[in-house]
């Protein structure tokens, strides 16, 4: 689960949230991510942040890191 918003050209704030399968009122993680794409649009790359949270929402521990990517061709559903 998460959210994005265009923060200038080919450029994105992005906020992910992961959940335990089995209680997902409390996210157990929260990344966040400067998605830059590239001049094609078929490739991203940027700095990201990852916070490891507890129930009352404290960080107990993060880290940062970067990441790159590309676009996935769509398989439809028949």
């Amino acid at each position: 689960m998460g959210e994005w918003i265009r923060t200038g050209p080919r450029e994105f704030a992005v906020t992910v949230f992961f959940f335990d399968a089995q209680d997902t009122t409390v996210p157990l993680q929260r990344s966040r991510l400067r998605l830059t794409l590239d001049q094609s649009g078929d490739a991203f790359s940027g700095p990201f942040r990852y916070e490891v949270i507890d129930n009352d929402g404290n960080v107990l521990f993060s880290d940062d890191g970067s990441f790159t990517g590309k676009r996935l061709n769509i398989v439809p559903l028949d």
